[in-house]
């Protein structure tokens, strides 16, 4: 059964199938041909069973809370406020670019929307200052990185309901790893801008002065404040991670349509059916992984791959830095929320086998498939922007590979130094 599961599988792949198609044409083929007597029912059940989860409710309210921010001017407002704050280092568009990633993270858990949002503002303005169009495009993808790492996260929400670790812990296990990710970009831009081929990050800005930083603070307060009301709740035990979204969405609409005014009744159906429409891409994906993970089960291949693991090494860091390798290749080819459906079952026997602190291995996993998302030729983020900056993917591939060692770098700071990763959920998740 497993040869023809994987078989078809990357077949469908190679034919241009969409990722979610592929698995579930794949998990039939198997059934039908793998001689294991299951009967085709068993796709639509498992499929079901995978969605008939509490904890991604959470996924679609985010993505809503997101459309009404990016609707009602709250990325805008966040983008003036980092320009004010870091428009004066070198690089200056380039550090407001990373800085407005890092803030918008904090809001909308999805890295997607995070490139949309603010690529959509900030591509156009570097493109107007001379920059390169495929190193910005392949800056702004990297950048994005940061949305599903600084708490809410999407990802972080399906591994947690995947697995059973706790989600506010995931939460607060990526905050730290993902404002790392920013800081050390914005270290980059410094650098480059020293070089010569970099002649366009040299200009900086004029520091606005304080009081014009503490007026447009004041404009962006209220979407600033959208991560304090999502971590206090969960840290607080007030709501859950899915009452977190939720809440989320309230809030933007409320801010959105009384506060800034900027979204009318007339908005709300567009903004729905946007939201819709994001929602059913990633729950389809999610769905139709259920039953292709549970024919991997059948056949114990998380068993089986726990086992080879042992023959190659009995020293945890080892086996961790094969995983992530492992991630990285196979993120190069699949789609990142489907490779973490199909590979949680053999993660969590990996964790359990070697003792790994699970929102540390959680933690670390999740970033090392989002790497994924720049890297190509499958990375989503790379062609979300490239298509804002009107480059070909050819010239943001050329751009992606320092920013790909980047992000690599961190994610190997987390595995040797772990209290990176646990130190927040130790001392406020107990």
């Amino acid at each position: 059964m497993l040869p023809i599961l994987f078989v078809s599988f990357v077949v469908l792949l190679l034919l241009g199938a969409p990722i979610a198609y592929s698995m579930g044409l794949a998990s039939i083929f198997a059934l039908l041909f793998g001689g294991a007597g299951f009967p085709l029912e068993v796709v639509v059940q498992r499929t079901y069973n995978l969605l008939d989860s509490y904890s991604l409710l959470a996924i679609p309210f985010f993505i809503v809370s997101g459309e009404l921010m990016s609707s009602g001017g709250i990325s805008k407002r966040l983008v003036q406020f980092a320009s004010d704050a870091v428009g004066h280092f070198r690089g200056n568009m380039a550090q407001v670019s990373i800085l407005s990633s890092m803030i918008f993270a904090g809001v909308s858990g999805s890295s997607v929307a995070d490139a949309a949002a603010c690529g959509s503002i900030l591509i156009p303005a570097m493109r107007s200052k001379g920059y390169d169009k495929g190193w910005t495009a392949a800056l702004q993808a990297s950048a994005a990185t940061m949305g599903p790492i600084i708490p809410p996260s999407m990802n972080m929400i399906i591994y947690g309901s995947l697995t059973g670790v706790s989600i506010g812990a995931l939460f607060m296990g990526g905050v730290i790893p993902g404002v790392l990710i920013g800081v050390s970009m914005m270290c980059l831009v410094i650098f480059l801008s020293t070089r010569p081929k970099f002649g366009y990050l040299r200009a900086s800005g004029k520091f606005v002065g304080f009081k014009k930083l503490w007026t447009s603070f004041r404009h962006a307060i209220l979407a600033l404040f959208m991560p304090v009301i999502i971590i206090g709740g969960i840290i607080s035990g007030i709501f859950t991670a899915t009452e977190a979204g939720i809440a989320a969405t309230v809030y933007a609409l409320f801010v959105g349509m009384f506060v800034y005014k900027e979204i009318r009744l007339k908005d709300l159906g567009r903004i729905f059916v946007n939201a819709a429409l994001t929602s059913s891409t990633v729950l389809l994906i999610a769905g139709l992984a259920g039953p292709f993970g549970w024919l991997m089960g059948i056949v114990q291949f998380p068993q089986k791959t726990v086992a080879m693991l042992t023959t190659l090494s009995d020293n945890p860091i080892i086996i961790l830095l094969l995983i992530i390798l492992f991630l990285l290749v196979l993120t190069c080819f699949v789609e990142v929320l489907a490779a973490m459906i199909l590979v949680a079952p053999v993660l969590v026997q990996v964790c359990s086998t070697y003792s790994f602190h699970p929102i540390y291995f959680g933690v670390i996993v999740v970033i090392a498939l989002l790497i994924g998302q720049v890297t190509p030729p499958v990375g989503v983020l790379l062609y979300v922007t490239s298509g804002i900056a009107e480059c070909k993917f050819s010239e943001i591939c050329r751009h992606i590979w320092p920013f790909i060692i980047l992000l690599t770098t961190v994610v190997l700071l987390c595995v040797f130094f772990p209290p990176l990763v646990t130190f927040l959920p130790s001392l406020l998740m107990n």
